[in-house]
């Protein structure tokens, strides 16, 4: 799903919502995540995920093609963990 399918979804479940309302509330949901993240935050969406920022990995690391070292990413990672709900609802024991 892309964020226009998803602001079809929104608009066909809320025929009271314009189309551009719920696009503003698309956008709106992201743009408040995506700060919450660059604040190295965390973000927790009961019944669903919770999204946090981890510190980059440490170490070096080897080039597969002509293992010479190299420095690991200094990049942070965002992680995503799935509530249990919405693993079990993927894959029902």
């Amino acid at each position: 799903m892309v964020k226009a399918e998803l602001i079809e979804r929104i608009a066909a479940s809320n025929p009271d919502l314009s189309g551009a309302t719920c696009q503003a509330l698309v956008n709106a949901f992201f743009e408040a995540m995506s700060d919450q993240l660059v604040q190295h935050g965390r973000i927790e969406l009961r019944g669903f995920a919770a999204f946090s920022v981890a510190p980059p990995s440490q170490g070096r690391k080897h080039n597969p093609r002509n293992r010479e070292p190299v420095d690991a990413s200094t990049r942070p990672r965002i992680k995503f963990r799935p509530s249990s709900a919405l693993v079990e609802a993927i894959a029902p024991r």
